[in-house]
């Protein structure tokens, strides 16, 4: 697989996932799932980061981010390290514990950020840990927080609601937007390049490819 040169872009949105490696789903223990959002927490507040969404699966993780004057490297680096040792120390083994480099987007704000937002909470339903119905109480995703207007230490309202036109509900906003997600809503064009990006299957040579945004931002 390619690998693409890290364009860093300070205070810039980005859709960023990382996997374990293949015989390994370190999160399927409760007690990695609490690990994990505590060291996310702490990361977050070390680099300046903001959080506007995240989902947990068993063998991997979404997260969309406003990274800060701190390059993105930085901050997944200093957050898998600590999550790998961890592991390790639990399990008593050595060796990788996630299978390759995160992927990453970057995206504009205003234009789909929203998007993919939702395709990030939505995650769980897609794997079979919960249904809709399920998702508002669902634990390992950030949709609880902000569906329920209760703080999880992790995630950044303001940035979130801001991505809304309405100041009257918000939360109300958010919440029907998510549930108004079809069949069809994974297949359009932006959620295709962040598909793309974490399979490792876009052309790294064309930013259109892994930057989400209008013409000018793209270049």
């Amino acid at each position: 697989m390619c690998t693409q040169p890290r364009t860093v872009v300070p205070y810039a949105y980005y859709e960023v996932t990382s996997g374990c490696i293949e015989e390994l789903s370190i999160f399927q223990d409760e007690q990695m799932k609490i690990y994990f959002l505590e060291q996310l927490a702490i990361s977050l507040k070390a680099f300046s980061f903001r959080c506007l969404s995240w989902s947990l699966m068993d063998d991997h993780y979404h997260l969309v981010i406003k990274s800060s004057d701190v390059t993105i490297s930085k901050f997944m680096q200093r957050l898998n390290s600590v999550i790998a040792k961890k592991f390790n120390q639990i399990h008593k083994r050595r060796g990788t514990v996630f299978s390759k480099r995160f992927s990453s987007v970057i995206m504009q704000k205003k234009m789909n950020l929203k998007n993919v937002i939702r395709y990030v909470h939505l995650n769980p339903i897609r794997s079979g840990d919960c249904t809709l119905e399920e998702l508002d109480q669902y634990k390992w995703s950030g949709h609880k927080a902000l569906v329920n207007n209760q703080t999880d230490g992790i995630l950044d309202f303001e940035e979130v609601f801001d991505e809304f036109d309405t100041t009257a509900d918000p939360v109300k906003e958010y919440s029907d937007y998510l549930k108004s997600a079809d069949s069809d809503c994974d297949d359009d064009e932006i959620i295709s390049k962040v598909r793309s990006a974490n399979q490792g299957s876009c052309s790294f040579s064309d930013p259109a490819s892994w930057v989400i945004g209008d013409e000018n931002f793209v270049r």
